[in-house]
C-alpha cells in the first residue's frame, strides 16, 4: 500500500510538470511585458527601447541577425541602458535557424549572460534554468518569451520573464560595408 501511494504521488508530480510546460506553450498568442528580477530581489519591467528622458531601465539594442557570422544559426542580442555594474546586462544567444518555430523551445549554439561593466569575471554565465520558447520568428522581427529564465552569476541570480521583440534593424556598425 505503501508503494502504491508513492507512484501515485510521483505519477501526480509528474502529470503536473507536464502540464505546467504545456500551459505556457500553448498561451503564447497573449502578450507578458518583459521584467528583470534582480539580486536584490526588486522586479522591473523593461520597456522594449530607451525613451528620450526616461529614466526607467530599457534595452538600447534588442536585435537579432541572420545570418550569422556562424553557418545555420541566427544571433540575438540584447543590452540595457544601465549606468553601473548591476543593471547594465548583456545577453548574446546564437541559436540554430532550424529550431526558429513558434511554440517551440529553440536550439543554443552558443549563450552568455552577463554585466560587463562588472570587473568580476565570473558575473557571467552560458547556461540557465527556465524555458525560452520561440512566440514568433521572420525576417522582419524574432519575439521570444522567457518563463522563470534563471541565471546564476557572482552578482547573484537574475530571472528573467515575458516576451522580448528582437528586429531585425541592427545597429550600422555591424553591417557590411
Amino acid at each position: 500500500m505503501k508503494r502504491l501511494c508513492y507512484l501515485l504521488a510521483i505519477g501526480i508530480g509528474l502529470i503536473a510538470l507536464n502540464s505546467c510546460d504545456k500551459a505556457t506553450a500553448d498561451n503564447l498568442d497573449k502578450d507578458v511585458p518583459f521584467t528583470l528580477t534582480s539580486p536584490d530581489g526588486v522586479t522591473r519591467t523593461i520597456l522594449s527601447k530607451s525613451e528620450e528622458g526616461s529614466e526607467a531601465l530599457a534595452f538600447d539594442e534588442a536585435f537579432y541577425m541572420y545570418p550569422s557570422d556562424i553557418d545555420g544559426c541566427a544571433w540575438a542580442l540584447a543590452h540595457t541602458n544601465g549606468k553601473m555594474a548591476n543593471d547594465f546586462f548583456w545577453l548574446s544567444m546564437y541559436l540554430k535557424d532550424s529550431s526558429l518555430k513558434a511554440g517551440k523551445e529553440p536550439v543554443f549554439e552558443r549563450l552568455s549572460f552577463g554585466l560587463p561593466y562588472s570587473s568580476n569575471s565570473f558575473d557571467y554565465t552560458g547556461s540557465f534554468t527556465g524555458h525560452i520558447y520561440v512566440k514568433e520568428y521572420s525576417s522582419k522581427q524574432l519575439v521570444l518569451r522567457y518563463d522563470h529564465v534563471v541565471f546564476e552569476i557572482a552578482a547573484g541570480t537574475y530571472t528573467l520573464n515575458g516576451d522580448l521583440i528582437y528586429t531585425s534593424d541592427y545597429p550600422e556598425y555591424l553591417k557590411e560595408k
